[in-house]
């Protein structure tokens, strides 16, 4: 393959990420867990629903990695990746650990 087509190449694949990434971190809105799910209500603002109730979230970040999710009332970070919940709270010493599994979904 010739430098200048190997170059093209790169930059091609350069591009579909740049244009494809954003759209699939804003696809995502709803998350699914063994006990219940998290869902994105509007703006910011989310809910988990689970066995042992209704919690309420603000969403502080997005990257292509997860979903970062904050609730005041419990002291808690939660971070929704593709395949885990991570959660960070008084209890994990203010670090991050896997809480459960669970993925992205349509409702």
């Amino acid at each position: 393959m010739s430098k200048q087509r190997s170059l093209w190449l790169a930059v091609a694949c350069l591009l579909l990420l740049v244009c494809v990434a954003p759209t699939r971190a804003g696809e995502r809105s709803y998350w699914r867990h063994g006990k219940g799910h998290f869902e994105n209500t509007k703006g910011n603002a989310w809910v988990e629903k689970c066995p042992e109730g209704t919690f309420h979230f603000v969403e502080t970040k997005r990257t292509e990695e997860y979903v970062e999710l904050y609730d005041k009332s419990q002291g808690c970070t939660v971070r929704l990746y593709n395949d885990r919940c991570d959660i960070k709270n008084r209890d994990t010493k203010n670090r991050f650990k896997k809480c459960f599994d669970g993925k992205w979904r349509g409702k």
